[in-house]
């Protein structure tokens, strides 16, 4: 692909939904953000700058798994094109362990940096040179990421939560900052609805890695809750309304009292911090977080509703309206401020519905920040896990954290930062790298002043060879400065 005009976005070769974005800082290159009118347009292989254009690539899991989810979310029928899906070096990994490859906690298996640890006690292996396996143990206690590389560590497991007078398992994927101390901000992920109850069992926690992956890089402990119904949490769906008696209210109280429930169970944790909680969900999970915040929980700094609502295709017109009453009813004063993202041609929720959404809350009380996204490819309801749109919505999420008080990455930083190469111009193109989704890294030239970066990648390994080889394009004497969010020392 030739470079054009400063700025581009690109898929990997291996089909990871890898982006890069393209910037001579010192020089008149453009900027890597689209104007509003382009920046839908983003696929799988997108050039950016003056007429940049948009170029679909196949994908064989997007054909396998369009009949899945397909009023669900930015995976939905796209269930396994999610980015970094299998991790990365550094970040953790996707893929539940084999039995016996790693230690355990509860009911959690625990993953680190990427690689599975071992207990600290298990034997050296006498088949093996002696040198060889200590350094095999090494690798399995994750002390072997790369330099600079933030260690996350992952939990897959459940949740045993008592929920209506019972226990309730609910799967579930945690995803902190390995090394943090102390007790971190808990952020609540949950997902949309599928279309049938095949597709309902299908779906997995690790299918949202990469959302729980950009939070935990952000300093929060951010655990992906899989409702009951839904993969293998417990049973059995709640039934959806007919056309003859539209009650969301009535729906969604059993989805929010899987949350309830969840919440409780984390909040437990001795490195959870019980007065600092966000919720954030898409599609039905979406309109759940919203229902969350009106019950008032202890500690609900703000929700992140992304293209939240409920479809329901028997009666499209009659759920609406029932879904702009069930919104203005979940209002009051005192409730935690809501920010809620939409894009311009969400098929589902389109701008009109939306617009009465938002004046409901609004009537009813509520603290409602909303941001609409221009016209996003393919769909506009599936953009909760998709790169291109996730480089705008963690870019306004980020605003709203800040406001809230909460951690996420800071101006002052990535100003530092940008003093640190000894670049002038650009700024604004520089900061969005720090907004911008995992697996990502940049590489500068300190000769021509210009950077490259890539992010959305699968791996942490391929976002650094694309940003490097993307330099060396333009300059020839890259180095890779940043790993995802961690700066790397000069040469």
């Amino acid at each position: 692909m030739r470079r054009r005009d400063g700025g581009r976005h690109r898929a990997s070769a291996d089909g990871a939904r890898a982006r890069a974005a393209v910037l001579d800082a010192e020089g008149g290159g453009q900027r890597p953000d689209l104007p509003q009118s382009r920046r839908g347009q983003h696929r799988l292989s997108v050039r950016q700058g003056a007429g940049g254009r948009a170029a679909r690539r196949s994908d064989p899991d997007r054909r396998r798994q369009a009949r899945a989810y397909p009023d669900r979310d930015g995976d939905g029928a796209r269930r396994r094109q999610h980015d970094g899906r299998r991790g990365g070096r550094g970040t953790g990994t996707g893929r539940r362990r084999q039995e016996g490859d790693c230690g355990k906690l509860g009911d959690f298996a625990i993953l680190h940096g990427g690689r599975a640890r071992r207990p600290v006690g298990r034997p050296v292996l006498p088949s093996l040179p002696r040198i060889a396996a200590f350094v095999l143990l090494l690798l399995c206690q994750g002390l072997a990421a790369p330099a600079g590389a933030q260690a996350l560590r992952e939990e897959q497991g459940f949740l045993r939560a008592r929920i209506d007078g019972r226990d309730v398992r609910l799967e579930s994927l945690i995803v902190r900052p390995e090394n943090a101390t102390g007790r971190l901000p808990l952020a609540l992920i949950t997902h949309g609805k599928a279309a049938s109850s095949l597709s309902m069992s299908d779906l997995r926690a690790v299918n949202y890695a990469s959302v729980a992956r950009d939070l935990a890089r952000r300093g929060w402990l951010a655990a992906v809750v899989v409702r009951r119904g839904f993969g293998q949490s417990d049973g059995p769906f709640p039934s959806m309304p007919s056309c003859g008696k539209q009650d969301l209210t009535q729906r969604f109280a059993s989805d929010i009292d899987d949350l309830e429930g969840a919440l409780r169970v984390l909040r437990e944790r001795p490195d959870v911090d019980p007065q600092r909680i966000i919720a954030i969900g898409e599609s039905a999970g979406g309109a759940t977080v919203m229902g969350l915040a009106s019950r008032k929980p202890e500690g609900l700094r703000g929700v992140v509703n992304v293209a939240g609502g409920l479809n329901i295709e028997d009666c499209v017109e009659k759920g609406r309206d029932a879904l702009v009453a069930t919104v203005k009813r979940w209002q009051s004063a005192g409730s935690a401020p809501q920010l809620w993202i939409y894009a311009r041609n969400d098929e589902l929720f389109p701008p009109d519905l939306v617009d009465r959404m938002r004046t409901a809350a609004l009537d009813g009380g509520g603290d409602v920040r909303f941001v609409a996204l221009p016209e996003m490819k393919p769909r506009g309801h599936q953009i909760f896990r998709s790169a291109p749109a996730r480089l705008v919505w963690l870019r306004e999420m980020d605003a709203s954290l800040r406001a809230w008080g909460g951690p996420t990455w800071a101006p002052a930083t990535a100003r530092a930062a940008y003093a640190r190469l000894g670049l002038t111009t650009r700024a604004d193109v520089f900061e969005r790298y720090f907004s911008a989704p995992g697996e990502k890294a940049m590489a500068y030239s300190k000769a021509s002043k210009s950077f490259r970066y890539w992010f959305g990648a699968e791996t942490l390994a391929t976002a650094r060879e694309n940003a490097l080889r993307d330099c060396a394009k333009a300059a020839g004497d890259c180095v890779v400065v940043f790993e995802n969010d961690q700066s790397l020392p000069l040469p």
